[in-house]
């Protein structure tokens, strides 16, 4: 049943478990990032993984997959106490399947992995448990204009930002399983292992692309278990 969630007994607030950052920046600093997988969903576009429809996805996780609101919102409903930490931000490699949604009219159009790429990667946790795994590109000549707050946005939610300020659009959400050896799933899984939860050998995930100024940004939201047990996001928040 879904619940909100409360703190666990004896939980330490406001620690949220740490991943090996080290290797990663190494690895990204390498060109060494793994390709993303090609394991996805039923009723994929061709070559990509990433379905309109999040088919198969249990039904606790439906509606949170679904919801177009803020996440970073609804998770704060659901919590008594929701915290956001950023792993990462700075210089890095896209996923091989980034590149393509940011290709859009206008300035500010990528062009491949070989360009500037701002990444920005948090994780979400709900009384100290992390709940939702989110990694965000950008072009770097795209960090002006409606985007040049990104650059110094820190610890504060991401999420917060793009509900708010009505230049931004949403583009649709397409979604599909993360499983090994894609980058963003190790990244997710790494928080669950360092807080000695276990790890699922496949993530639900979603992304979709915001646009401001012809400019785009490619966030991707990947759900970890707990968020099946919280009460279901209200609709026409956010």
């Amino acid at each position: 049943m879904s619940r909100r969630l409360a703190a666990p007994h004896g939980a330490a607030p406001g620690r949220i478990p740490r991943s090996p950052l080290g290797a990663q920046r190494r690895a990204d600093a390498a060109h060494a990032a793994p390709a993303c997988s090609s394991a996805g969903v039923r009723g994929r576009s061709a070559g990509s993984g990433w379905s309109d429809r999040p088919l198969g996805a249990p039904s606790a996780l439906r509606a949170w997959l679904a919801d177009r609101g803020s996440l970073t919102q609804h998770l704060h409903e659901a919590s008594d106490r929701l915290q956001v930490r950023r792993i990462l931000q700075g210089r890095g490699l896209p996923c091989l399947d980034e590149p393509g949604p940011l290709q859009g009219p206008g300035p500010g159009r990528g062009s491949g992995r070989s360009r500037a790429w701002l990444v920005r990667e948090v994780v979400l946790a709900c009384n100290g448990v992390p709940a939702v795994f989110a990694h965000s590109v950008i072009s770097a000549e795209a960090l002006r204009g409606p985007w040049r707050w990104l650059a110094g946005l820190g610890h504060r939610p991401l999420g917060e930002a793009l509900f708010r300020d009505p230049r931004i659009r949403r583009g649709p959400i397409t979604y599909r399983h993360l499983r090994a050896p894609d980058r963003r799933y190790r990244s997710a899984v790494a928080q669950l292992a360092a807080a000695g939860l276990p790890t699922p050998a496949r993530l639900w995930a979603r992304r979709s692309v915001f646009a401001a100024g012809g400019r785009r940004l490619l966030v991707t939201e990947v759900f970890l278990p707990v968020v099946a047990s919280l009460a279901r996001p209200k609709k026409g928040r956010g």
